[in-house]
Order: C-alpha cells, then structure tokens, then sequence
C-alpha cells in the first residue's frame, strides 16, 4: 500500500514537472523581445541634456562649471540664431574639457533649432565618441541610439555624405541585433571611396 502511494505521488510530480515544462514562457520572451525592440527604434528620453550636463559637471572645478550654468541659462532665454550662438559656446566649453557626451546633446539642440547637415554630423560622431570605451553599458547603449538617430538625420539632410553612412555603420555595428546593415553601409561607403 506504502509503495503503491510513492508510485502515485512520484508519477503526479513526474506529470506536473512535464505539464510545467511544455507551458510557453511567452511573458518572459515578449517582455525581452519589446524592450529590445523599443530601445533599438529610437533614441532615450531619460538621457537627456539636462541630465548628462549636471553629471558630467560633478568631475569638473567650479569656475567651468559656473560658466557652463551661465551659458545654459542664457541658452534657455535664447531663440532663434541667438540660441544658436550660445549653443555653439557651450558645445565649444565642452570640446575644451574633452567631454563629447553634453557636447553631442548640445549639437543635436542645434539640429532640432536649425536642421543642417553639419550639426547632425557633429552629434553623431560626438555621440559615438561618448560611448566608446564607457563603462556604463546603459549609457553607453542610450548614447549609441541618439548617434543612430542622428547619422540618420544626417543622411536624410545629405544622402551622399560617406562621413555620416560610415558613422552610422560603425554605429549600427556596435549597439544594434544587426550589425550586418551596419557592414554592408560601411561596405557601400568602402565601394565609394576606397581610401577612407
């Protein structure tokens, strides 16, 4: 009687472990799948000017840091080509402390105020600049985006221009699933020129 209850509870589990692993994990691989998705089509919202600007400042003496907050608050005032001018200081304050993350925000602000081809390109190679060799794979996935976003935005404005297909391959290369569509610009651009 013991033996013929061990057999019916071991053959229950054995039932419940196989019923347990035929179920789908569909919640699990959706979740993955759409996160994925949504962080590959567009750029972050989270990272942001503001954002990069106050943490980047944290390893910077104070006297720059004052400077940068003045032409900050100037450039929220600011519109049109003044806010232009003033972008155009602060994108050279980062340059001079070697900080190409705000720098390539900044260059992206310039695009959205007036759409130019050489502010898109500028935000796209100082976005990639600020993600190679970053520590912090969430940022550095973020700023990876925004420099797709704009070598995109670049090339819509020049498609010609094999500065901006070579960005956005190196880009697509290194922070997408499908680093081949990234191969094939840089191949395309190797085609065109042979000697970049």
């Amino acid at each position: 009687m013991a033996k013929t209850k061990q057999i019916i509870v071991i053959g229950a589990v054995v039932a419940l472990v196989a019923v347990l692993f035929a179920q789908p994990i569909k919640g699990l691989v959706d979740k993955e799948k759409q996160t994925a998705a949504a962080s590959e089509s567009k750029p972050s919202n989270e990272v942001n000017l503001e954002n990069i600007s106050s943490m980047t400042k944290q390893g910077l003496d104070a006297s720059l840091v004052k400077e940068i907050s003045d032409i900050e608050a100037q450039v929220a005032k600011a519109s049109g080509e003044d806010k232009i001018k003033l972008l155009q200081q602060l994108a050279n304050k980062w340059d001079d402390v070697a900080k190409p993350a705000p720098q390539a925000f900044v260059y992206e602000e310039m695009a959205k105020v007036s759409p130019q081809f050489e502010y898109w390109l500028k935000a796209g190679n100082a976005y990639r600049a600020a993600y190679t060799n970053l520590q912090d794979s969430t940022l550095a996935q973020a700023l990876n985006q925004n420099a797709i976003h704009a070598y995109e935005a670049a090339l819509k404005a020049n498609s010609s221009s094999l500065d901006a297909k070579t960005g956005l391959g190196a880009a697509m290369v290194s922070g997408t699933n499908n680093p081949m569509a990234g191969i094939a610009l840089l191949r395309e651009v190797v085609a065109a020129d042979p000697k970049t």
